[in-house]
């Protein structure tokens, strides 16, 4: 997985959907609608959403993902 700075600075207690895709096998797309999913009871519990941050590629091009 290839991160640019945006991911390299988050907290240890933080996990991005990339991370969670590689631990569990599934694909990233898969695993960012099932984020997209729940998002909406976690910010009627928490009061916020999910964090859209980019990374970048293997071919260079900037993707979204979630910090979690």
């Amino acid at each position: 997985m290839k991160q640019n700075q945006t991911l390299t600075v988050m907290d240890a207690g933080r996990m991005t959907s990339l991370e969670i895709a590689e631990v569990t096998g599934k694909q990233h797309k898969n695993v960012m609608q099932a984020i997209r999913n729940m998002e909406p009871a976690w910010e009627k519990i928490n009061g916020l959403k999910f964090q859209l941050v980019d990374y970048t590629d293997s071919k260079g091009e900037q993707r979204p993902c979630y910090s979690l």
